[in-house]
């Protein structure tokens, strides 16, 4: 039987610096068959150059800027394997990531794979500290929760995420106003449909340099409003996901008063939001806004270097071992 042909999506945006090593990681895998596309979203440095020196080894995009959502859309509707991993233009692929992801995809079940990230710095050293590692390496099956509104399951950032193809049809196109940070779109939506597979070893390089655009931020608002972004989205493109995206939006909103935004600022985006909600979930969102609004949890407020780490905390497990299947 054939190998599955790998695709591997970079997203690139003013990383010249950082694009060619990330490039390099890819095409030095101990696996074969993989198609690489580096899609450039407007950059204004040396990027274009940078991608440019590696000829007929990668597919380029090039396309206007439009945020990180708008790169993977455009990446996907590029590539054509069974098997699609993305990847962070400030990071990088240990050699043998890919092999391991593709073993992982042996059983026809398992529709994403996803595993946590080693932190480094700008030059690749890493940082103190031992990976955020959750879960033992398994299959997991967390459907049930989701679908009923609970996300359990806290996933690693861009460069650790895999999928299965027929699943990231499902997921994409996803909305582009969503321009930063637009993993969590995918990463709140993943559980919900299908099961998957967590490999417990750091596969990929995280560059905590300073100038990342959310990771180890602590800019609450800035988060909160992201957040409220990827509920948006994710109630807009999955009816089944709407108890899911309603909590998340209220948690989110609350985050961002007790954050300090405006008060009509975030009844303008409440109401914006709940002009596409039904009765019931208006109730909801709303008594779940004003609760957090003026009995914040500890976990709104908890400052994380994770992407979404603050917002899944009052409903994190932890399993101990592999093969759970939700209840």
């Amino acid at each position: 039987m054939p190998k599955p042909l790998v695709s591997v999506i970079i997203n690139n945006y003013n990383y010249g610096h950082f694009v060619g090593e990330a490039i390099s990681s890819v095409l030095r895998q101990s696996y074969g068959r993989i198609e690489l596309i580096v899609v450039d979203d407007g950059s204004s440095d040396n990027s274009k150059a940078v991608i440019e020196g590696y000829g007929d080894e990668i597919v380029a995009v090039f396309k206007a800027n439009e945020g990180q959502a708008s790169a993977f859309n455009a990446g996907f509707a590029k590539s054509s394997g069974e098997i699609v991993c993305l990847l962070d233009a400030d990071d990088l692929f240990l050699p043998n990531k890919v092999e391991k992801i593709v073993g992982a995809y042996a059983d026809k079940a398992t529709a994403w794979c996803i595993h946590p990230l080693q932190s480094v710095d700008a030059t690749a050293r890493p940082v103190a500290g031992p990976p955020d590692v959750r879960y033992a390496t398994g299959r997991y099956d967390f459907r049930s929760q989701y679908l009923r509104g609970r996300p359990v399951f806290w996933a690693a950032p861009t460069s650790g995420l895999t999928f299965r193809r027929s699943l990231l049809t499902k997921l994409l196109p996803m909305p582009q106003y969503i321009r930063i940070t637009s993993d969590n779109f995918l990463t709140f939506s993943t559980p919900a449909f299908a099961p998957g597979y967590y490999i417990s070893e750091c596969l990929s390089l995280q560059r905590i340099h300073g100038a990342n655009a959310y990771t180890a931020k602590e800019d609450s608002l800035l988060k909160a409003s992201v957040q409220m972004s990827i509920a948006k989205g994710l109630h807009e493109s999955f009816p089944e996901l709407r108890r899911l995206a309603s909590r998340l939006f209220a948690n989110a909103a609350a985050a961002k008063w007790t954050a300090g935004s405006e008060f009509q600022e975030v009844a303008r985006e409440l109401k914006q939001y709940l002009q596409n909600c039904e009765t019931t979930e208006r109730v909801e969102v709303v008594a779940r806004m004003a609760y957090r609004m003026f009995r914040p949890r500890r976990s709104l407020a908890v400052p994380s270097t994770s992407k979404h780490e603050h917002v899944v905390a009052e409903h994190r497990i932890h399993l101990p071992q592999a093969e759970k299947t939700a209840s």
